[in-house]
């Protein structure tokens, strides 16, 4: 006799019930390939950061001090070697300042036209753009914790024959990946 909460399953309900305990421990288990690893969270970012990503895997990525001028035509990337912020010379103020950290900057050439200048970076920082001496206010941003291919991307409105200044702070990094590329302008 079964008792009144008592259930009796067959060999079927059994299966079933073990076929559920077995997706449910692989769900669960630590051999799974994250959502990363198949770009997935790279979607969430406002704007594609393939090229990017693309222009960080080359077998070529220069290293480049800081302080250096840059002479490359864009698109362009390269890993910027940064030094502890009290020592690395910024030409201005960061416009956020943290606890420390790595900084560092390049000089880039007038940009020939007007447009957007993209700055996109492999980790976490922040990104100051300086045109005549004033920083620039960013006109977008798009930044993704779990894209493999790039953490933080920054737009900037700049006008043709202005020479810039890129300055990086904020990290714990002894060097930052950039992806820099001149988009056009908004009409």
């Amino acid at each position: 006799m079964l008792y009144p909460f008592e259930y009796s399953y067959g060999p079927s309900a059994m299966r079933a019930f073990s076929a559920v305990a077995i997706f449910a421990l692989l769900l669960a288990s630590p051999f799974r390939v994250p959502a990363h690893a198949a770009g997935e969270g790279c979607a969430a970012a406002a704007w594609s950061l393939e090229a990017d990503g693309a222009r960080f895997r080359a077998a070529d990525l220069a290293h480049v001090p800081s302080g250096r001028l840059l002479e490359q035509p864009l698109p362009l990337a390269f890993a910027l070697d940064l030094a502890p912020s009290e020592r690395a010379g910024l030409p201005v103020a960061p416009e956020r300042t943290g606890e420390g950290g790595a900084a560092g900057y390049v000089r880039l050439p007038a940009p020939t036209a007007d447009g957007l200048l993209q700055v996109t970076l492999d980790q976490p920082a922040w990104i100051d753009l300086i045109a005549g001496g004033m920083p620039l206010k960013a006109v977008a941003f798009t930044g993704v914790r779990d894209c493999p291919l790039a953490r933080k991307s920054v737009r900037f409105a700049v006008a043709a024959g202005a020479p810039l200044v890129l300055q990086i702070s904020g990290t714990q990094a002894a060097s930052v990946k950039l992806s820099i590329s001149l988009l056009p302008a908004i009409k």
